[in-house]
């Protein structure tokens, strides 16, 4: 099955889940990553804000707050096809571009090194439990991976989500770690 198939397919199965168990099927992964050793030593998170098919992030960022971590969202530049993060602290510090993205207001937000985030929440839109991703095709968090591999990653999807291998290419970059309800 090629990329295209297969975000096809997870859009249809992620839109079958009923919204109730949507919510707990979410509550199970948020408690998978609040619990985990590399949220609880991590000072620095960077996580995108969710659209409304993917794992809500808002509750993650909240939780974030609550523990004092530094929260940072990334910002796209499509001119040069890369990201740069910023600090977010409160969420009319947002504003939304393409496609519904919700991304930091650069004027009101500070930009932060890549080089000191901590842990990456990294988005898509399949993944396996090897750490392979499936974005959903910009090339930006490929980008990004290859050029800061230092940083630990992680991923945080449904089961619907979840495939024993995808299809990769020599530009595709896999995640630390995958999370799952």
């Amino acid at each position: 099955m090629d990329k295209e198939a297969i975000r096809r397919q997870v859009w249809t199965r992620l839109k079958a889940i009923p919204a109730e168990e949507r919510l707990q099927k979410t509550a199970a992964v948020h408690q998978a990553l609040f619990t985990s050793s590399f949220w609880n030593i991590s000072h620095t998170v960077a996580v995108t804000v969710s659209t409304p098919r993917e794992i809500d992030t808002i509750h993650i960022i909240k939780q974030a707050w609550k523990e004092n971590k530094c929260v940072v969202v990334p910002k796209c530049f499509p001119d040069t096809r890369t990201m740069r993060f910023f600090v977010l602290e409160q969420f009319d510090q947002l504003e939304v571009v393409y496609s519904g993205l919700k991304e930091p207001k650069v004027n009101e937000t500070e930009e932060y090194p890549i080089e000191h985030i901590d842990l990456l929440i990294v988005p898509g839109v399949a993944f396996t439990k090897a750490g392979e991703r499936l974005g959903v095709g910009g090339g930006y968090y490929d980008r990004l991976l290859a050029a800061h591999s230092e940083m630990t990653t992680i991923a945080l999807c449904l089961q619907e989500q979840l495939f024993t291998s995808l299809p990769m290419e020599p530009h595709d970059q896999f995640v630390q770690h995958v999370l799952s309800d």
